[in-house]
């Protein structure tokens, strides 16, 4: 599904197109499940194997939505390398994280939203307890005046 936007559904799959699939089921370790279907995979095999689709797509911009979420410790390894190995390369990556300790570790910048912008800037300088309680006190407003409850 990777190469869909570059080869079309239809199309037949080339040699070299084999070659580089091969290599990035290598970079997230599942080379050996080429051959498997989809609904056979764990939860943290079916990530890695969304990240390696995402890598043959060559996107600049990534966006994911908790992609360390259920998966054990060296998957996460694993993922963690892809998207540094992203960033080097230039590419945006645009994540909704909860766990700060892996926002520190691995995102240069950090955007703090509750229901807006609260803070915006490097990570260092965003996570702070101060952007967090002001982040927590905006859902809290919010809630309050619509009934509804938000995460932060």
């Amino acid at each position: 599904m990777g190469l869909c936007t570059h080869i079309g559904f239809y199309k037949r799959i080339k040699a070299a197109e084999r070659n580089l699939i091969k290599q990035t089921l290598e970079t997230v370790g599942m080379e050996r499940y080429a051959e498997r279907s989809l609904h056979t995979l764990s939860g943290g095999e079916f990530q890695r194997v969304l990240f390696a689709r995402m890598s043959m797509q060559n996107s600049p911009i990534v966006l994911l939505d908790e992609p360390f979420a259920a998966i054990d410790t060296p998957t996460m390894e694993i993922l963690a390398n892809v998207l540094c190995r992203w960033q080097q390369q230039g590419r945006t990556i645009i994540s909704v994280m909860h766990d700060l300790d892996i926002v520190r570790e691995f995102f240069p910048s950090t955007l703090i939203l509750a229901r807006s912008s609260v803070a915006w800037g490097k990570t260092a300088d965003i996570l702070t307890l101060e952007n967090l309680l002001q982040a927590k006190k905006q859902l809290r407003d919010y809630s309050s005046n619509t009934g509804t409850y938000g995460n932060v």
